[in-house]
């Protein structure tokens, strides 16, 4: 018989998720292996100055004086289960308008459609929120450390669709998006399940997604401002009925 999915009680607030950042990320990994790693290899990654390392009696003594406070860092992130971290579409958004930090700054595409008018919404995609089939998990990596994120598939209208009633605040995205001055922050709430792919990535599960839209107005400035215009949450889509 097929196993029962599990049933995961999703926190209900921001706070319940602990913010960590694409280079955090790889610490998770590595709690979630549970003593899989030798000392040496977590040195290796976690440990700077251990690879340069020539010396044998250096190396040792980079074991006994630093790998300690790593395996507490690990030890301290397995009594989180639950994750937010977000991506940002150009690296040089700053500013508490666009709620980012140098740290954020990751290559997310996050494609923004045409307005749709029957609709009154800018249909999206992302490696999340998917346009069209046949799609799989873009694989990441963090220090050697391979995960992915499993998308949501295929979802209905209007799921990844931005609503946009507003005129005037639609011609403003569109604009934007036209001339290449739309800017997105795409945060996804997560947990790592335990299980790995066919490949040996981690795999990650995606409750909840928001997606900030930011207008800039010259991409080609290194002192950009940023004027936040729209945005949304979406949750995990509820599972397909089985066809009779």
């Amino acid at each position: 018989m097929p196993q029962a999915q599990e049933q995961v009680s999703w926190p209900t607030s921001h706070d319940g998720y602990r913010e960590v950042r694409p280079d955090d990320l790889a610490w998770v990994l590595a709690s979630r292996l549970d003593g899989q790693i030798p000392d040496e290899d977590l040195a290796r990654v976690f440990v700077d100055g251990y690879s340069q390392a020539k010396d044998a009696f250096a190396k040792q003594d980079l074991l006994k004086t630093k790998l300690p406070a790593v395996k507490e860092r690990l030890v301290d992130l397995t009594k989180t289960p639950f994750f937010r971290m977000s991506f940002v579409s150009a690296g040089s958004m700053a500013g508490k308008a666009a709620g980012a930090t140098p740290d954020d700054f990751v290559q997310q595409e996050v494609r923004v459609w045409d307005y749709d008018f029957q609709a009154k919404a800018f249909p999206f995609s992302s490696q999340q929120c998917l346009q069209g089939e046949g799609y799989g998990s873009t694989v990441y990596e963090e220090r050697g450390l391979r995960y992915s994120f499993a998308p949501w598939g295929r979802m209905q209208q209007p799921a990844c669709q931005l609503k946009v009633e507003d005129e005037a605040l639609a011609r403003r995205i569109e604009q934007a998006r036209t001339q290449l001055t739309l800017q997105t922050r795409e945060t996804l709430y997560f947990r790592l399940t335990g299980e790995r792919s066919a490949g040996g990535d981690m795999q990650a599960e995606v409750h909840r997604m928001d997606l900030a839209l930011f207008e800039t107005t010259n991409p080609y400035s290194s002192n950009k401002g940023y004027t936040p215009l729209a945005d949304l949450t979406l949750t995990t889509p509820p599972p397909s009925s089985p066809q009779h």
